[in-house]
């Protein structure tokens, strides 16, 4: 997808002019930025989350849908409660991909798992009669590990989830059977060692699953 203001640059190219990738360039005022919005085709202007997945689509999390831009136009997914292959929620709050290109959707319904070639969607939520469900369906990160692991953060009360992707088995972690604190996760990174660092609500928690 190519946004307006990029410039591309082969690969191919030696010229004096060409910068490396990786280099810090200042900001430009003059630079245009192109902005989008409900004229465009978006569902509301009220954006939560964003993903540039491996193909080049822009996937775009709202309030009320999630968008896909090919830098041409939208195509929104929503939520149907009379269908079971549809988006958990519209309410949109991450959006991962993982290494065989699947999107996994943290929303207000739980998780959902997108496949882009069959355009359907797999939903991971709170059932009352599992215990081995997510203890409740609001979402608000979702984070892959170097395992291939979805680590799922959510509400207080519902402490931490990792789910199996290739099983969908989901682990609950909770201060009562693991050492993680009390607090609403909003965000992860992982160690070299492995070991995970979770944005919480009044800490930064370091977890070690292997030795907890």
């Amino acid at each position: 997808v190519m946004l307006a203001g990029s410039t591309a640059v082969s690969a191919q190219d030696t010229s004096p002019t060409a910068q490396p990738a990786d280099e810090v360039r200042p900001f430009n005022p003059s630079t245009p930025f192109r902005h989008l919005s409900t004229a465009d085709g978006l569902p509301v202007n009220d954006i939560q989350a964003i993903l540039q997945d491996s193909t080049g689509f822009i996937w775009i999390g709202t309030t009320d849908g999630l968008s896909r831009y090919d830098g041409y136009s939208f195509t929104t997914y929503k939520h149907d409660p009379a269908n079971p292959n549809s988006l958990g929620s519209n309410q949109v709050r991450d959006i991962v991909e993982d290494a065989a290109g699947m999107l996994w959707i943290a929303t207000e319904g739980g998780i959902s798992r997108f496949d882009p070639h069959t355009e359907q969607f797999t939903r991971f939520q709170h059932e009352p009669n599992d215990p081995n469900s997510l203890a409740g369906d609001t979402i608000f990160t979702a984070f892959f590990d170097s395992q291939g692991s979805v680590w799922i953060g959510s509400l207080p009360e519902n402490g931490l989830h990792k789910l199996d992707p290739a099983t969908g088995r989901l682990t609950r972690y909770h201060p009562s059977n693991s050492s993680i604190q009390r607090g609403a996760t909003w965000g992860f990174a992982q160690d070299p060692d492995g070991s995970l660092w979770l944005i919480s609500d009044r800490q930064l928690q370091h977890y070690d699953p292997a030795t907890d």
